[in-house]
């Protein structure tokens, strides 16, 4: 009865073991323009994917304005990926963002047209990050 007892308790360890270890954080956490305004937690060393709809046939194009230094890092410049070949239709900008160091960040991109400098930009897309140890 003992040694039953035994095997099972380490049975459960075993299973509870194996279980944890697929809990760890995800290596990159994506958001797209629903997301606009929320907060979100980044494990340092992970990465934060930023997908927004852009349509650049119309000159307008999204630029990165608050980058979230010192807590986070953008990746290279941003890409566009045009969504079919037809003349005009859009496509989807990427932003992707490493956290560097514990701290608070904040993410402020804008749509517009950068020959129209005193025009006010079409959209804004900002969010906060918290990146923890």
């Amino acid at each position: 009865m003992h040694r039953r007892r035994l095997t099972l308790l380490i049975l459960a360890l075993v299973m509870f073991t194996v279980a944890s270890c697929g809990k760890s954080p995800p290596e990159m956490i994506q958001v797209t323009d629903k997301d606009k305004g929320a907060t979100v937690v980044l494990a340092r060393d992970r990465r934060l994917e930023i997908t927004l709809p852009c349509n650049r046939t119309t000159g307008y194009t999204w630029t990165l304005v608050s980058d979230g230094k010192p807590a986070l890092e953008p990746q290279l410049p941003s890409v566009y990926t045009p969504q079919g070949e037809r003349p005009g239709a859009g496509g989807i900008e990427r932003f992707v963002f490493k956290a560097l160091q514990p701290g608070a960040a904040r993410i402020k991109i804008i749509y517009h047209r950068p020959f129209e400098p005193d025009a006010a930009p079409a959209e804004t897309f900002e969010m906060k990050v918290s990146v923890t140890p």
